[in-house]
C-alpha cells in the first residue's frame, strides 16, 4: 500500500500487544488509516499464547510497509514491552497506541501540526473518552489540559489524574520521553510518573479537534489494581509510597509549600486503596451472615 521513503519516519507509534486479536486488528486499521501518513507502525506482541495476534499484525506488515512487528520469545511484563517499543523509535515524535485504542483519522496530523508550530511543547494531545462501545459513542470526551507554571502543571494533573488515561497516549517530542526514567520500571501509577516528567519539561496541550476512544477494562479499572503492585508491608499501608519515592527529584524545584501540598494530594489517593479494602471486609461480613 504505502512505501517507505529514504527519510527518516517523522513520527513513531508504538503498539505493545497481547493477546488482543480482535481489538489490534481494530487499532491497525485505524492507524494505518490516519490523515498524516509519515510514519512508522512499531508491533511487540508479548509473546501471546493466541495465534490470532501474530496473524493479524503479519497481515498489516504485508498491507502496509510503514508496520513493523517483533515478537517476544517470552512475556516480558507490560512495562517492558512498553519501553521495547519506545527504544526502536526514530521518529521526531512519537506515542503509545494501546491495543485497544482507537484514534480518530485526524489525531496525528492535528497535534503534530501544533508541535511544529508550538515548540515549548514537550507533547500533544486530544480529547478521549472511555467506552464500552467503539460504534456510537456520543459521550463526554475529558478535555482538560495542562499549562502554566510547573507547579501548576502538577496541581493540575493530580486534580484530574483519575481521568488522565489519554496524557499517556499523547505525541510526545521523542528526544523529551526517551530520558524519563521510568521505562520499564513496574510500580503503582508509574504512568502517572511518565506524565510528570513530561511535565517538568513544559506544558501539555489539548487539542479541540481528534478524539481517543479506549476501551473500558485493563489492570487500573479491575478489583485488583493496587494487589497487583504489593511488593512488601509498606505498600499495605501507603500503596502510593514507590510513587512517591520515585518522583521525589520531580518536585525539587518547587517552593516547599508547593511540594507540601502536591504530596498531600498524592497521600490522598491511598484512600482508594483504604476504600477498597474496607468495601472487601464489609462484603465478606455481610457474606458470613
Amino acid at each position: 500500500m504505502n512505501s517507505k521513503s529514504d527519510q527518516k519516519p517523522l513520527i513513531s507509534i508504538g503498539v505493545p500487544t497481547y493477546n488482543r486479536a480482535a481489538s489490534l486488528e481494530r487499532v491497525l486499521e485505524s492507524l494505518v488509516s490516519q490523515s498524516y501518513t509519515n510514519l512508522e507502525i512499531i508491533i511487540s506482541d508479548n509473546s501471546s499464547p493466541d495465534p490470532a495476534v501474530k496473524e493479524v499484525a503479519e497481515k498489516f506488515v504485508q498491507r502496509d510497509s510503514r508496520v513493523l512487528y517483533f515478537r517476544q520469545t517470552e512475556n516480558i511484563g507490560a512495562a517492558h514491552n512498553y519501553k521495547f517499543v519506545l527504544d526502536q523509535a526514530v521518529g521526531k515524535y512519537y506515542m503509545w497506541n494501546a491495543d485497544d485504542d482507537i484514534r480518530s483519522e485526524d489525531f496525528i496530523e492535528v497535534n503534530s501540526r501544533f508541535l511544529e508550530q508550538n515548540e515549548k511543547y514537550p507533547a500533544s494531545t486530544s480529547p478521549n473518552a472511555l467506552v464500552k462501545d467503539f460504534s456510537d459513542y456520543d459521550g463526554p470526551f475529558v478535555d482538560f489540559s495542562l499549562e502554566g507554571n510547573l507547579y501548576q502543571r502538577f496541581q493540575k494533573f493530580f486534580e484530574n489524574a483519575l481521568c488522565s488515561h489519554g496524557i499517556l497516549y499523547s505525541l510526545f517530542r521523542t528526544d523529551v520521553i526517551k530520558k524519563n526514567p521510568f521505562m520499564g520500571k513496574d510500580f503503582i501509577a508509574a504512568d502517572w510518573a511518565i506524565d510528570l516528567f513530561v511535565l517538568s519539561h513544559g506544558p501539555i496541550a489539548r487539542q479541540k479537534e481528534g478524539r481517543i476512544l479506549s476501551s473500558i477494562g485493563g489492570v487500573s479499572q479491575s478489583g485488583n489494581h493496587f494487589k497487583n503492585y504489593r511488593k512488601g508491608f509498606i505498600d499495605d499501608i501507603f500503596p502510593m509510597y514507590q510513587f512517591t519515592k520515585e518522583i521525589k527529584y520531580l518536585l525539587k524545584p518547587l517552593s516547599f509549600r508547593e511540594k507540601l501540598k502536591i504530596r498531600s494530594m498524592i497521600f490522598k489517593f491511598n484512600q482508594i486503596y483504604y476504600d477498597e479494602v474496607a468495601s472487601k471486609l464489609i462484603n465478606r461480613v455481610r457474606g458470613g451472615r
